[in-house]
């Protein structure tokens, strides 16, 4: 659907996944069965996040997850995670720069600009 409608993210994802530095995967059977699994038990998580957590887990990789309780799933299945916002300020010291970066992001995914200010006072937060 955001392909449809055009929405900036969909389009770049897209195009990473035609010229090659995203690869689309499919679940196993067993991967399939345990994202229904954390779906029936796991209440507040979507499918998509499901499947991302049981092929990780399976497959004993790193994932990137927006969503909170996502994250909190997967550190209590002790799998690796990262939300957009760690991989926007990690290894940049500059305010300067990290701000860039964050006002980015937030265009690219449609953020509100009230969001992008809490975002930026979360990120300092972090840093001290």
């Amino acid at each position: 659907p955001g392909l449809a409608y055009e929405h900036p993210d969909s389009l770049v994802i897209a195009e990473a996944l035609r010229s090659g530095p995203l690869q689309r995967t499919e679940l196993s059977a067993a991967e399939a069965a345990r994202a229904q699994r954390l779906l029936a038990e796991a209440g507040g998580i979507g499918l998509g996040e499901a499947e991302v957590l049981a092929a990780a887990s399976l497959r004993s990789m790193p994932v990137l997850l927006s969503e909170r309780r996502a994250s909190r799933l997967a550190d209590a299945l002790g799998i690796n995670n990262r939300t957009p916002v760690e991989l926007l300020f990690a290894g940049t010291p500059e305010p300067d720069v990290l701000e860039r970066r964050v006002r980015d992001f937030a265009e690219l995914v449609q953020m509100r600009l009230s969001d992008i200010e809490e975002l930026l006072e979360r990120i300092e937060a972090r840093r001290k």
